[in-house]
């Protein structure tokens, strides 16, 4: 049986990996997504934001600087 392979920038992240990276809460990235800073999805009933998503949201947050997630 093959596995469906997502492209890498449709990986899914998970809300503690995010908080991790940005240095919060696993509440604040919660807070981000509800007031829809952070766009996600519920995959499985979990909710998860794509690497695209999350790339976009920290282009938003630094215009200047390369991202690299």
């Amino acid at each position: 049986m093959n596995a469906l392979t997502l492209p890498e920038d449709d990986q899914p992240l998970r809300i503690k990996t995010i908080a991790t990276w940005l240095g919060v809460s696993d509440k604040t990235v919660r807070r981000r997504i509800e007031s829809e800073e952070i766009k996600s999805v519920k995959m499985g009933g979990l909710r998860v934001v794509s690497r695209r998503d999350f790339k976009a949201y920290l282009q938003k947050l630094n215009p200047s600087g390369g991202v690299h997630v």
